[in-house]
């Protein structure tokens, strides 16, 4: 049975066609009913969709994963800086840098 990193491959080979990822993923989650995709996945599944102009659906997966886990790391982020960089949406980046910040700063603040 696949494990996570071969998802990982499946994805890197499936990247420019959405519609491939979207059906891998599908049978990811179908395979792994309890359990939940990581970070990786996610972060990877969020820039396919942002290298293919469909920020609404990689929000909706970063609106997922700041809801339900994992919890987006600095690559996550960092995909969304940079795609709003490439458009030139300079205020956009900026709000996403900042709300990474704010989530770091409160984060260290528990411990």
């Amino acid at each position: 049975m696949p494990d996570t990193l071969a998802y990982m491959e499946y994805l890197k080979l499936a990247e420019p066609d959405t519609a491939k990822v979207e059906e891998l993923l599908q049978n990811f989650f179908k395979r792994f009913k309890n359990a939940q995709a990581d970070v990786c996945l996610l972060t990877k599944l969020i820039k396919v969709y942002l290298d293919s102009n469909r920020e609404e659906d990689a929000q909706r997966w970063l609106d997922f994963m700041e809801r339900n886990g994992p919890s987006p790391n600095n690559f996550t982020y960092n995909a969304w800086i940079t795609y709003h960089l490439e458009r030139e949406n300079y205020s956009k980046a900026r709000e996403i840098k900042d709300r990474f910040v704010t989530i770091v700063h409160l984060f260290r603040n528990l411990f």
